[in-house]
């Protein structure tokens, strides 16, 4: 179920800065970047949550297509994840699709968000399936069984803490420009092949009284979000 070979590398990026404005702006940064010397801000989509949910992500693959080729952005990201995570785990295809039940059962409308998704890359020309796709909204769930350790030796009352966690801050300037900073505290080999995915998302007409809000980062390929804001709020 896999759409391409598998090749040789690790999981998530260590140390990224994700660098945000009061109007969602979001980048990723490798640790160590020059200070002030910001990269380009990524395309900003906007997700209308009144549309079917296969439409809802649609847009973001475009937007991504329209900036770089698959070969400079999907392709060596799926790549990494397929050799990393679903590697280590040796998925099969057989395994691929208990996840795509699990997905159709238990998360009925991402499923369907996923679909859309796949859809799209097949009207652009790739293979994604949606049994491929449907192993990255448990990707976390592998990763933890993958790196179940502490990252880092750090102990309150000689208890060991585990440090294998995001973290964040937020801090802003005199002008109101807001800052937020995490360390997704793994092997950083995956870095370049995340920032052409990122994405900035406005996210409209939600549900059962959910207000409009901003969201940046790249799981939007699990249809979900990492990180999220509500204006004013």
């Amino acid at each position: 179920m896999v759409f391409n070979k598998k090749s040789t590398s690790t999981l998530i990026a260590s140390s990224l800065l994700l660098l945000t404005a009061p109007r969602g702006v979001l980048s990723i940064v490798p640790a160590g970047i020059d200070d002030g010397d910001l990269p380009p801000e990524p395309p900003t989509v906007t997700i209308d949550m009144s549309l079917p949910p296969e439409e809802h992500f649609k847009p973001a693959v475009q937007a991504v297509l329209k900036e770089d080729a698959y070969e400079d952005s999907f392709g060596p990201l799926f790549r990494e994840f397929n050799t990393s995570v679903f590697g280590k785990e040796k998925l099969q295809d057989e395994d691929y699709e208990m996840l795509a039940d699990a997905a159709e059962k238990f998360y009925p409308t991402q499923a369907r968000e996923l679909k859309g998704i796949s859809e799209e890359f097949a009207n652009q020309g790739h293979y994604v399936s949606f049994p491929y796709l449907s192993a990255w909204m448990y990707a976390i769930e592998m990763e933890h069984i993958e790196y179940p350790e502490p990252s880092s030796s750090t102990s309150v009352g000689g208890e060991k803490l585990d440090n294998n966690e995001c973290t964040a801050l937020f801090v802003a300037d005199s002008e109101g420009n807001v800052v937020q900073g995490r360390n997704m505290d793994r092997p950083p080999a995956y870095t370049p092949y995340a920032r052409p995915v990122t994405l900035n998302f406005d996210i409209i007409n939600n549900e059962n009284g959910i207000p409009d809000f901003k969201a940046s980062g790249f799981y939007w390929l699990a249809a979900a979000f990492v990180t999220a804001n509500i204006p004013g709020h």
